[in-house]
């Protein structure tokens, strides 16, 4: 690793690691569009409607927007920019790890943020670009702070990279927080910039909310809202569900994660030990590793918020921020092992079990990817004198979203009728005059119409 990385200049990093996130996710491209993927593109593209509806992300839907001008309603063209969003900050988390760390450890940081295999939701699910988006900015600002540019240049820059990132998603609100992190952690000389980046930071944090209250005439929607009104021990319950998922793979048996769990929490503890040990005379190295793992906390606040699934992959896309600092975390410590055997057959070990968790996670997509096409090429049309009533639709696979929204938008962009399509989560076999549907509506039974069980479709399947 050592040779490898002091042969290439750092300047060839960003087509490498773009290169390597082709590679990892080529046969994951032309996978099918999830869920809520068909309703944006279908807004977006087919129905030309730019207005931002319950969430106020504009950056990315205007860059879906423009992508369906340029080649319609192809998942491939889609995810493509996906994944190579995550080369590219892949590449920026190199260039901000490189102001803490040596440039070895610095690259490790990059390969294991490309590698790391729990924020696939990003790649897979074409609306995760807005996480993505949002890190991408983030990781601008961090930079342009830690640059060794003129004090205005860097207080700009933060301004302006916080304020598009706001305008990505939530998880760029909080960028002061960082900031503040990094500043009383590492105590850096010229105090007064810091004070006026933290500030420039905090005001694109003003200005983003205040325009969001008057274009949308909200700071959250009711979903947003929800995540708020929960007791504090559910909070402190995600804390720890954070933290596992962080590390470690999910699963649907509760009693195996918490077991898992307590081995992680001795592992860390070995680890940190470890780690104050062999650092007492570097406490340079300490204040570092005291850094990453407060923006690690801070980076977490969307994921403690939101929540994460410890049984599916679901949510992962929360991890996607807080993974930067994580990657970084680890690559500290390895870089610490003084052993050059060991320390090489850590990296290597820990490679290979990246990789393997996220091959497995892509497999979960792509069986996800194969029932929605088997649904939608078995949906048949709809009588010339009822309607289409659907049911058994699928939510996900172990997370991987499948139809919880944008079935209709789904067979319209696949040029079908949807007017007279109807989904009900009860079967031919409900009692009563009258069905519900999927929008909470009721729906009068008609001798016309004609059922189609989705469920079927998906046992059909080879």
């Amino acid at each position: 690793m050592e040779r490898l990385v002091k042969s290439i200049p750092f300047g060839w990093w960003l087509p490498l690691l773009l290169l390597v996130t082709l590679v990892l996710h080529w046969s994951a491209l032309p996978f099918s569009f999830f869920s809520d993927d068909f309703s944006v593109v279908h807004k977006l593209g087919a129905r030309q409607d730019l207005s931002p509806g319950t969430f106020f992300r504009p950056l990315p839907d205007w860059t879906l927007w423009l992508q369906y001008r340029l080649h319609g309603p192809d998942p491939w063209a889609f995810r493509f920019v996906n994944v190579l969003l995550l080369g590219v900050n892949g590449w920026l988390v190199a260039l901000l790890a490189k102001k803490l760390m040596r440039m070895e450890a610095a690259a490790l940081a990059s390969a294991l943020f490309v590698l790391y295999p729990f924020h696939l939701e990003p790649q897979m699910w074409i609306i995760g670009r807005s996480t993505a988006m949002a890190t991408l900015f983030v990781l601008l600002a961090l930079n342009a702070a830690a640059s060794d540019a003129g004090q205005w240049p860097k207080v700009n820059g933060v301004f302006f990279f916080g304020s598009l990132g706001a305008l990505c998603y939530e998880s760029a609100l909080l960028l002061p927080m960082m900031l503040a992190a990094w500043f009383l952690i590492l105590g850096p000389a010229d105090k007064r910039f810091w004070h006026k980046a933290i500030g420039a930071s905090a005001i694109a944090v003003a200005v983003h909310l205040l325009v969001r209250a008057l274009v949308i005439n909200r700071v959250a929607n009711e979903y947003g809202a929800e995540f708020f009104t929960k007791p504090l021990s559910n909070y402190l319950g995600m804390v720890a569900k954070v933290l596992g998922r962080s590390f470690l793979p999910p699963h649907e048996e509760p009693p195996v994660q918490t077991v898992r769990f307590a081995l992680l929490i001795v592992s860390l503890a070995i680890v940190a030990i470890g780690f104050w040990r062999a650092s007492r005379a570097e406490p340079q190295a300490r204040r570092i590793a005291h850094l990453l793992i407060l923006l690690f906390g801070v980076a977490s606040i969307i994921a403690i918020i939101g929540g994460v699934s410890t049984r599916t992959s679901e949510s992962d896309r929360f991890l996607y921020l807080p993974s930067i600092f994580l990657c970084m975390l680890v690559a500290l410590l390895i870089e610490r092992i003084r052993n050059v055997l060991l320390r090489r057959s850590v990296i290597v070990l820990l490679s290979a079990t990246c990789l393997f968790m996220l091959k497995r996670g892509q497999e979960n997509w792509r069986i996800a990817s194969g029932i929605i096409e088997r649904i939608i090429e078995e949906t048949p049309e709809p009588p010339p004198d009822g309607r289409l009533l659907v049911w058994r639709l699928p939510s996900d696979h172990k997370g991987a979203f499948i139809f919880r929204h944008g079935y209709r938008e789904a067979l319209e962009l696949a040029g079908r009728d949807a007017s007279r399509v109807r989904i009900s989560p009860e079967g031919p076999d409900a009692v009563g005059e009258f069905l519900r549907t999927m929008t909470g509506d009721t729906l009068h039974r008609n001798g016309n119409d004609r059922w189609f069980d989705a469920g079927e479709a998906i046992k059909r399947m080879p």
